[in-house]
């Protein structure tokens, strides 16, 4: 399973998240589908929003 079936999986949007896999960082537009993700992972997802 690659870290993007598993962010599809748990809804969060790819084009506007940040994620932590394991203490490594993957900026928004990171190629998620070439990370594999195994579980029992830490995994850690931050949003980007605006507003004000």
């Amino acid at each position: 399973m690659t870290l993007l079936d598993y962010l599809k999986q748990n809804h969060i949007d790819p084009q506007s998240s940040i994620v932590e896999v394991n203490g490594d960082v993957y900026p928004v537009g990171a190629d998620f589908a070439a990370v594999e993700y195994h579980e029992g992972d830490r995994i850690e997802a931050f949003r980007i929003v605006s507003g004000g």
